[in-house]
């Protein structure tokens, strides 16, 4: 998720701001707790802080552009996306959502 929400808030906000989420969004580490062990810390490669409060914020700016579709249904909750289509037969729902994803 970082890289793209970094390309559309830099397009959106001020250049201080976007870099300021990015520092956010992309220098993050993660470490397991094992009994009184600890492992080394890790880099988050993908997604973004978990059960933040600008966690919904941010996923909504990711999507808020995502295209109305012909044949399809974009839905979105919390911090998913789905896309639903409906056929006569698997591969005319397979085609309309392969077309979807292709539009997407």
């Amino acid at each position: 998720m970082a890289h793209g929400i970094n390309c559309k808030l830099r397009t959106v906000l001020h250049k201080q701001y976007a870099e300021i989420l990015e520092s956010y969004l992309t220098e993050s580490f993660f470490r397991v707790k094992h009994e009184d062990a600890y492992s080394e810390l890790k880099d988050i490669k993908a997604g973004g802080p978990q059960g933040t409060l600008l966690g919904p914020v941010l996923y909504c700016t990711l999507v808020s552009d995502l295209p109305k579709l012909e044949n399809s249904t974009v839905a979105t909750f919390a911090d998913d996306t789905a896309i639903l289509t409906v056929g006569n037969s698997n591969e005319e729902s397979t085609g309309k959502l392969q077309t979807a994803i292709i539009q997407i």
